[in-house]
């Protein structure tokens, strides 16, 4: 049976109670992929979604950031399923300063201070084990290619090179017809319908002026389909990715 997927950008608690977790619900999904999640909201989406899975924390929010949790300001992925998980991990592929420990970030001040990290899960479906990943890749203004991305996708290129991924998901900040998206498209299968200009929802999006780029991806590795590809709004500022996941049938 086909694995129904969900991936959004959720901008942390700005639209976690009123859109992401009534979206969540209905969808049902068997794997969720989010970006810019809040560590002290995990278990809440653990509960209505009713999944298991794991946290991948990316930096510390400044305060000037807000909303954020009264309590915890760190954010990252998370990645969940409602099927059973055979192994799961997290790589960091990008260091502020090369260090370990989570920068701080404020994102008007200095955008590279954000660590940047491939989470994945493999999971068991129909007795075929499949691998979702997903990221939230280092942000560049208007969608143009920075050396420092360029960077960051040296260095995750190395781990696409050693991980059996099925499925990538995540918020790229580096849009289709670019030179970061199209290296990602000459690895795996771009399953954005092509009609789609956009996957920011510019009615909820904070910036002044409409964004036309496809910066969230749906990638998949030989061999695996991707059936109803779609994009939905009026979830976050980046609309919802949803698919079904199907291994071919080569016979």
């Amino acid at each position: 049976m086909p694995v129904k997927l969900v991936s959004i950008n959720i901008e942390g608690t700005k639209h976690l109670e009123e859109k992401v977790l009534p979206f969540l619900k209905k969808q049902n999904a068997d794997v969720i992929t989010l970006q810019e999640v809040f560590e002290d909201d995990v278990e809440r989406i653990k509960q209505v979604s009713g999944m298991e899975g794991f946290f991948s924390p990316m930096a510390h929010i400044a305060q000037e950031n807000t909303p954020i949790p009264e309590n915890n300001d760190v954010w990252g992925v998370l990645v969940l399923s409602k099927l059973p998980i055979i192994s799961s991990g997290s790589y960091t592929y990008y260091k502020y300063q090369g260090k370990d420990e989570l920068p701080v970030f404020f994102s008007t001040k200095n955008v590279k201070k954000m660590n940047r990290v491939l989470s994945w899960i493999t999971i068991l479906s129909d007795k075929e084990e499949l691998t979702f990943a997903t990221t939230h890749f280092t942000w560049s203004a208007k969608g143009e290619t920075t050396p420092l991305q360029e960077e960051a996708y040296q260095n995750l290129e190395s781990i696409l090179d050693r991980l059996p991924i099925s499925v990538l998901t995540g918020d790229f900040n580096a849009p289709r017809g670019k030179k970061i998206f199209s290296k990602l498209s000459e690895r795996f299968k771009d399953n954005i319908p092509q009609d789609i200009v956009t996957t920011i929802d510019n009615n909820i999006h904070k910036a002044p002026d409409e964004i036309n780029l496809v910066v969230d991806g749906l990638f998949t590795a030989k061999g695996i389909k991707v059936l109803n590809a779609q994009v939905v709004p009026g979830v976050s500022d980046h609309m919802a990715i949803v698919g079904m996941i199907e291994v071919e049938n080569v016979s």
